[in-house]
């Protein structure tokens, strides 16, 4: 085939172009070209898969809600079985802690002393009596002396018995409230 500009090269310089030589192998298609398809598939269902987990994590969780005082009565009855010492104090505390904190909302969440429910209780249930709330402040407090105590207390306070019956004091006087409220005992309003 004639082409100007190469044979006014090749005049020029006086070389003539060699002939083309034949093509070599073609390049071998990359991974990714020869499992295209199923790359795109493995990458959807990944993702798919992922979205999924997170969903899974994150749904909202179908709760029980068992009242606080049924709570209570099955934690100190289990605790009923057990020495009286100072773990036994530390437990029956924190039962009646964890009752309180869930009867009466509007004490703070957080880990209070003795001396801090003292303060916060006449004032956060007004409609409990004033025998009780002495008797749940006394009672915590024996229980951290006990609890924290390093000489054995000879005297038997019994804390797992004051705190069923104060649990089930504090209960009545809290349904007595409630329904003079208009509120039923479960929480929701009169139908």
């Amino acid at each position: 085939m004639f082409n100007p500009a190469s044979s006014i090269f090749s005049a020029l310089l006086g070389e003539t172009i060699p002939d083309l030589r034949p093509p070599e192998n073609p390049v071998a298609p990359t991974f990714l070209e020869q499992h295209q398809g199923a790359i795109g598939f493995g990458g959807a269902v990944l993702l798919v898969a992922v979205v999924f987990l997170i969903w899974w994590w994150r749904r909202p969780r179908l709760v029980s809600l068992v009242p606080p005082v049924e709570v209570a009565r099955q934690n100190l009855f289990l605790l009923a079985k057990l020495p009286e010492d100072g773990a036994l104090a530390g437990h029956v505390s924190r039962v009646l802690r964890n009752y309180l904190a869930a009867a009466l909302p509007e004490l703070s969440l957080a880990e209070l002393t003795p001396e801090e429910i003292a303060a916060q209780l006449p004032g956060v249930a007004p409609w409990l009596a004033v025998t009780v709330k002495a008797e749940v402040i006394t009672l915590l407090r024996e229980c951290s002396r006990l609890k924290f105590s390093s000489v054995p207390v000879s005297v038997t306070l019994k804390p797992v018995a004051r705190a069923q019956q104060l649990v089930e004091q504090i209960e009545s006087a809290r349904e007595a409230e409630l329904r003079k409220q208009g509120v039923n005992v479960s929480g929701e309003g009169r139908r």
